[in-house]
């Protein structure tokens, strides 16, 4: 028996006539439904918390956050430092080894991870994103999709091989269930996560993400993401296009760069605390002038808001997308 798996170690089977099949696809169908029901579970988390912060809307922080006075801003976002701080530094002695960073697992480890400590940073991200902080909250499906992929891998006895496809599915099949888009989270799953868009993988990639997805409809609404108006094709506006796309590449590699030298030169030790704090308190600041302005601005304006990227289910936006909002949690342009 070990000949036999140690000949096979790593082979995706293609159809349930090969060996080990059942197991892999029984792995499959179980990622998608677990990481359906965690994230419908983490979004319902997240309109608790944010509730209960901005003392508003659970599902539009906009609106919560143009509601609530300057203090609240400062408040809330200090507060969402300190847990992060906090929180960072008591998720790091839960466990040692490798990180909790999904690609790098993927890569280096074989699709493992700390499960304790990746779910504690999973819940850790909702709550600091329902306080206003920037991380992206498909983060924590992301993570908890991962841990379950480890878990069902484990269960079934799966080679190594088979293990870094299904963390792959299940963070793609997180983001898909935290978004409704099943599609675009099996193209995540298998260009961003494994690195690989192989025929073999895209069944297991696509199956894993409308579970979860469809698992996730019974809790979350069935709703459009982002609300977009219909914009008619001009030659100018091709024109435009043309000439600022090559600025938007270049700006995109230098983004890139200064993601990577921000993570080189990240907070360590006790600076782990005090960075967060620090830096959402700064935005808390910045909130409170920027907010009051554009809600002047858009006082005057009789024109109905037209474009208001705010998900139906409390989704928080980074803050590249979110620069003239009350707390950097969305925007709206006034026509």
């Amino acid at each position: 028996m070990a000949r036999f798996v140690a000949k096979n170690n790593g082979a995706i089977p293609t159809t349930l006539a090969r060996p080990g099949a059942l197991r892999f696809w029984l792995a499959v169908c179980w990622i998608g439904t677990t990481t359906g029901l965690a994230a419908a579970a983490l979004t319902r988390l997240l309109e608790l918390v944010q509730r209960a912060a901005w003392r508003g809307s659970g599902t539009n922080i906009l609106a919560a956050a143009r509601q609530a006075s300057g203090s609240r801003h400062l408040i809330v976002l200090i507060a969402a430092g300190i847990l992060t701080g906090v929180g960072q530094v008591i998720l790091k002695e839960l466990s040692s080894g490798n990180g909790i960073d999904t690609t790098a697992a993927i890569w280096f480890f074989a699709g493992r991870m700390p499960a304790l400590r990746t779910l504690g940073s999973a819940v850790l991200s909702i709550f600091a994103v329902a306080m206003g902080a920037s991380m992206g909250r498909e983060g924590a499906p992301k993570q908890a999709g991962a841990v379950f992929a480890n878990f069902f891998a484990d269960t079934e006895a799966l080679s190594d091989e088979q293990r870094r496809l299904l963390v792959a599915c299940g963070a793609g099949a997180g983001m898909g269930a935290a978004y409704g888009v099943p599609l675009g989270g099996a193209l995540f799953a298998l260009e961003v996560m494994r690195g690989k868009l192989a025929l073999r993988f895209v069944l297991p990639a696509l199956f894993a993400s409308l579970i979860a997805t469809g698992v996730s409809w019974v809790a979350l609404p069935n709703a459009p993401t982002y609300i977009i108006p219909s914009f008619s094709l001009s030659a100018s506006l091709i024109t435009w296009v043309i000439v600022v796309s090559p600025i938007f590449a270049f700006g995109s590699i230098l983004y890139i760069r200064l993601v990577r030298l921000a993570d080189k030169n990240k907070p360590r030790g006790w600076q782990r605390f005090i960075a967060p704090a620090v830096i959402l308190g700064l935005l808390g600041m910045v909130s409170v002038r920027s907010g009051r302005a554009c809600l002047k601005d858009c006082s005057r304006c009789s024109a109905p808001v037209r474009f208001c990227p705010l998900p139906p289910r409390g989704r928080s936006q980074p803050l590249s997308w979110s620069w003239n909002s009350p707390a950097g949690t969305g925007h709206s342009f006034c026509h």
